[in-house]
């Protein structure tokens, strides 16, 4: 498993957004972009009460997807850099 997908697992998708964001090429910056949008609002909604835990968990479990989805699609040069960011 590599680093981006430990943390994934362990349910650091802000972490993750935060280290992919300005290191993807520029074709997949507004795809980022997009996913901390979608996560952020989540958690507004978690945090105001408006959304019920199934809901939560459906919508986390989709923008997970789309991270590990995203992720899938990088090039093993920027996934080496990517995991060396994650070690420092």
């Amino acid at each position: 498993m590599t680093g981006l997908q430990t943390l994934i697992a362990n349910g650091e998708l802000n972490r993750v957004l935060e280290i992919l964001s300005g290191e993807v090429p520029a074709r997949m910056e507004t795809t980022i972009i997009l996913l901390k949008s979608r996560l952020n609002g989540l958690n507004d909604k978690i945090n105001k009460g408006i959304i019920g835990n199934e809901s939560a968990d459906i919508e986390r479990n989709r923008i997970t997807n789309s991270i590990l989805e995203t992720v899938s699609r990088l090039d093993a040069d920027l996934l080496q850099r990517l995991e060396e960011i994650i070690k420092r």
